[in-house]
């Protein structure tokens, strides 16, 4: 697909794409956010997935009140559909993609450090932009956080087995947008997941360790704040294990929806074929371009993988 290029990067403009559902609690507070960033040239599309509170009494406000802003009504389908049914709707020109989630709340220097890491993408090949959050609970206090400031490195045989882009965090260029709507896919564990997997294997991914926005969790959870290694380690294996076969069968999606070539075919041929043969379960067990991000998660996918659990 052929997009028309601006005369001037300066001329960028960014686009703003959010969901919602039922999010009448926090997404005031989300967009009053949005609109006192110090970059002002952006515009918003909301779709609504089905919300049935004030969430589409808010939207209505905000669109009486700004001309930049616009928003859908549609079905239910989810948080992940929503937002590819949203990526298709969204003009398609050379602007840079920010993904919003209707709870949190962004700092207001997001948007200008995004076009600042954007400011000079040519839009030849796709780019993906993903970074760290300040995890806090529903009245943005601050939680304790597991591993905060780890060195994080992308890369294709990391997004196949774990995701590191949170999707409210990410943002890309037009040529990876085009790429993720010319064919939708009808599986993906989370949409955030399946943009990692695109970028990191036809373009760049590139993880920001600077939090630029609180990342809201709406339950008094403890997420990465286990007391003892032992219980960390519990609690690694039963996620783990509550999306088993969720990982294959996305990459066998993935390997349906794009041709892939090169050392990443052979990547995922390991995970395609691994549950049916030995010798390639082996060979995935033993690769080290397929690995998490975590040595102790890394080692109990390994271990997972042996017992054809993933």
């Amino acid at each position: 697909m052929n997009i028309e290029k601006m005369d001037s990067l300066e001329e960028k403009r960014i686009i703003i794409l959010m969901s919602t559902y039922n999010g009448g609690d926090y997404l005031d507070e989300q967009l009053k956010s949005i609109y006192a960033q110090t970059y002002k040239k952006f515009r918003v599309y909301v779709r609504d997935d089905g919300s049935q509170d004030l969430t589409k009494e808010i939207l209505n406000q905000y669109k009486q009140q700004y001309e930049n802003f616009e928003w859908f009504s549609g079905e239910n389908e989810g948080a992940s559909k929503s937002f590819f049914l949203l990526m298709k709707i969204v003009p398609l020109e050379d602007a840079i993609y920010v993904f919003a989630d209707q709870d949190d709340v962004w700092l207001p220097p997001k948007l200008q450090h995004i076009y600042k890491v954007f400011e000079t993408d040519d839009n030849m090949k796709p780019v993906l932009y993903c970074g760290d959050t300040i995890l806090a609970d529903d009245k943005l206090q601050i939680l304790k956080k597991e591993n905060f400031g780890k060195k994080i490195y992308p890369s294709f045989g990391n997004a196949l087995i774990e995701n590191i882009c949170i999707g409210c965090t990410s943002a890309m260029n037009s040529c990876l947008l085009s790429k993720l709507v010319e064919k939708v896919p009808q599986y993906e564990v989370m949409h955030d997941w399946w943009f990692y997997l695109t970028a990191a294997c036809y373009g760049t991914v590139i993880y920001d360790s600077e939090p630029l926005l609180y990342y809201r969790q709406h339950e008094g959870n403890a997420v990465g704040s286990g007391a003892t290694k032992r219980s960390r380690l519990a609690r690694r294996i039963r996620n783990h294990k509550k999306h088993k076969n969720q990982i294959s069968r996305q990459v066998e999606e993935f390997s349906e929806i794009y041709q892939v070539y090169g050392e990443n075919a052979g990547l995922i041929e390991c995970i395609k074929r691994y549950k049916d043969s030995p010798k390639a379960c082996w060979k995935l067990v033993t690769n080290r371009n397929i690995r998490r991000q975590c040595s102790l998660d890394n080692v109990i996918f390994k271990i997972l993988f042996l017992l054809k659990q993933l």
